[in-house]
């Protein structure tokens, strides 16, 4: 995405009234600016181009996991606000990898350590749209209480399959790891249910399929700049954000 050039003429003539006025009026307009830019940026192109590029499966997630550092003193040249995404307000931040991603999504490349990817059974409603249900996120997981298929002795896959779920159910978090599909992955299984039929003698095992399991996975992702984009769309205003800052410092200094 090419970079927006903005007209600094009449920013130009701002500043130079500016100057004639008290020291600290153009460093104060300099900064107000500033920090009018990274407010919009945070609080409305931000959100806007992350709605715009990505599947939004929490509302208001770019605006909650955003934040903006503001320009302080009077130093013109050093001077500076930051807009950016943060982690610090995720309630698991060690597995929770929503916002650290977002780096690889605006440039392009591979999200590394994706061993588990959620499937829609696992998310609420059992849809790709929708958050992971709370029960079945990587922060709840322990897993070191998910079941392996290797307890005992069994004739056969299915046989084994079946043995771990019953261990699963009475001994563990209730959680067990399939077979390895042609794929390569395996599917982790919430066990629901493991009961028996009186009369059949059957076994009704009730399961529900929550993450596709593939140690040491990479994921490539193509680049949205959503956040380049989102930088565009605020430049285009700092000529506004700059008039403003200057008029307030008019008035505040001629007495307007």
């Amino acid at each position: 995405m090419d970079n927006v050039l903005i007209d600094t003429s009449e920013m130009d003539k701002f500043a130079k009234k500016l100057a004639l006025l008290p020291k600290q009026a153009l460093p104060n307009a300099v900064r107000n600016c500033l920090n009018s830019a990274a407010f919009n940026m945070k609080t409305k192109t931000l959100p806007e181009s992350g709605e715009k590029n990505f599947e939004n499966r929490t509302k208001n997630f770019f605006k909650a996991n955003s934040t903006f550092n503001k320009a302080t003193g009077f130093n013109m040249d050093t001077m500076h606000s930051i807009v950016g995404m943060s982690s610090d307000r995720l309630k698991d931040k060690s597995t929770n990898y929503a916002v650290k991603d977002l780096e690889q999504q605006e440039h392009g490349g591979n999200i590394n350590k994706k061993s588990f990817i959620p499937m829609k059974q696992a998310r609420t409603g059992k849809s790709n749209s929708r958050v992971v249900a709370s029960k079945n996120r990587m922060n709840v997981i322990n897993e070191k209480n998910i079941t392996s298929l290797n307890r005992g002795s069994s004739k056969n896959r299915k046989q084994q399959f079946i043995r771990a779920v019953i261990y699963a159910k009475s001994h563990q978090d209730g959680l067990v790891l399939g077979h390895r599909t042609r794929s390569g992955g395996r599917t982790l299984f919430r066990v629901d249910e493991v009961s028996q039929n009186i009369k059949s003698k059957k076994l009704r095992l009730k399961l529900t399929p929550i993450y596709n399991v593939q140690k040491g996975r990479k994921i490539s992702v193509t680049a949205t700049h959503f956040v380049e984009e989102a930088s565009n769309k605020t430049k285009k205003m700092i000529p506004l954000f700059f008039k403003e800052a200057s008029e307030f410092q008019f008035k505040k200094h001629l007495k307007i």
